[in-house]
């Protein structure tokens, strides 16, 4: 497994359970695939810190670039702890960063950074589509909510 202390063990054994295979690319971390995502658990020099991200979710060249600056940057106002960047190869990655305490359970904090991280991804490529259709369909999320209490924004009378 190749952790540098026990703790991201921990963090490597849970993703393995929620997702099966997990391929570790030393000096980086940890690659898997988890609900049709690849994602990467970048270790930390500690344990103190949680860092999963979507390393690539789509090439900025499929689209509109004004477009795509707008989805990361609405992804980056509207959906918390998530962080969307534009990577200078092209792509668009979405991290995650959770800082950990004693006593947190791995288990919980691994599901929950992944669901928010699918939640963000989802997101953000439903701002990317609506963007390129004229917002058609209306459905939008209330800004500033956690991903797990996503629910549509009220219509204004």
């Amino acid at each position: 497994m190749d952790c540098r202390n026990r703790r991201q063990e921990e963090f490597v054994s849970e993703i393995m359970k929620r997702c099966g295979r997990v391929r570790h690319i030393p000096t980086v971390g940890w690659l898997f695939e988890c609900n049709k995502r690849t994602l990467l658990y970048i270790a930390g020099r500690d344990a103190s810190m949680l860092r999963l991200c979507v390393p690539h979710l789509l090439k900025v060249a499929d689209y509109d670039a004004g477009r795509v600056a707008a989805a990361v940057n609405d992804t980056n106002r509207h959906v918390k702890y998530i962080k969307a960047v534009i990577l200078d190869g092209g792509s668009v990655a979405v991290n995650y960063d959770h800082h950990v305490a004693e006593g947190d359970d791995a288990g919980a904090i691994v599901e929950h950074v992944i669901k928010a991280l699918d939640f963000a991804c989802d997101y953000l490529m439903r701002k990317l589509s609506d963007n390129e259709a004229g917002c058609a369909n209306g459905d939008e999320v209330e800004p500033g909510i956690a991903a797990e209490c996503c629910r549509p924004r009220p219509k204004r009378l």
